[in-house]
């Protein structure tokens, strides 16, 4: 008995020690971690969805990551994922909950980056980039005309470098913010583009409109703190809109509830 008392204890403290050392991850590590998200999405192609499968390679190799961030960010993105993989287990609404868990990890990469930057740890913040950055990418393909996110954040980056090497505290505090900035412009623009494909489609394909609500949203909760901070009033009407039927959506009100919440330095066209 007291052997398996001490075999729990010992697996609790590794588990706990894990999670609090989730900030001082390789380059290499890092890598890995953005490889078990990738897996995961092309696991999320499969139909139907194997969501043992998924959570498989969530729990082994991202849940301690996301646990770490939210003790940090207070985020609570692990329960996110965890209650939409065990919605679509139990095959309610697989459509939507995949996208969850898909968002929700753009979310992770982005916080890890932030994290990052704050302790300033370049060169892994630039590797958290190759995943946060992907509606950056996707954003420059549909948005017209062309925003060029990823060039601006790849301009950023090697600015950032280059301060840092020249100790130059002013732009490396300048890099940081176009940086995040950046990052929020292409959630935000992923929330809008997300929204117009709804609208487009709420007549005709409620399914399509349920997958729609679920990207939208979480992309949303990247943004969801600072709009809250600036505009508490834009949050309400955002999440309104989020939260009622299809015909509740406007892109124009949204749009203008996403200026005001994000500040002056973000702005949507």
């Amino acid at each position: 008995m007291i052997s398996l008392f001490r075999v729990v204890v010992l697996g609790l403290f590794l588990f706990v020690a894990g999670c609090a050392n989730m900030g001082d991850l390789s380059i290499s590590q890092i890598k890995e971690k953005i490889d078990a998200s990738n897996k995961i999405g092309k696991t999320a192609q499969t139909k139907p969805v194997d969501f043992a499968a998924l959570n498989k390679i969530y729990s082994k190799d991202l849940q301690p990551l996301v646990k770490s961030l939210d003790k940090e960010f207070n985020s609570g993105m692990d329960n996110g994922i965890t209650t939409a993989i065990s919605n679509g287990k139990a095959n309610k609404e697989p459509a939507y909950e995949v996208q969850v868990v898909m968002k929700t990890l753009t979310r992770v990469f982005y916080l890890a980056l932030v994290r990052s930057l704050e302790k300033g740890e370049i060169e892994k913040a630039l590797a958290y980039n190759e995943a946060a950055k992907v509606p950056a990418q996707r954003r420059d393909k549909t948005v017209k005309p062309c925003p060029n996110l990823e060039a601006t954040l790849t301009t950023a980056f090697s600015a950032l470098e280059q301060a840092s090497k020249t100790g130059n505290k002013m732009d490396i505090m300048l890099q940081k913010k176009i940086i995040i900035d950046t990052l929020k412009k292409s959630y935000a623009l992923s929330v809008l583009f997300e929204v117009e494909e709804l609208i487009k489609n709420r007549e005709k394909d409620p399914e399509f409109v349920k997958v729609k609500v679920a990207e939208g949203l979480t992309y949303y909760k990247i943004l969801e703190n600072d709009i809250k901070n600036n505009s508490p009033k834009s949050n309400e009407i955002i999440m309104s809109m989020f939260s009622g039927p299809a015909s509740n959506y406007d892109l124009k009100v949204l749009r203008e509830e996403l200026n005001k919440g994000l500040g002056g330095d973000i702005q949507l066209k």
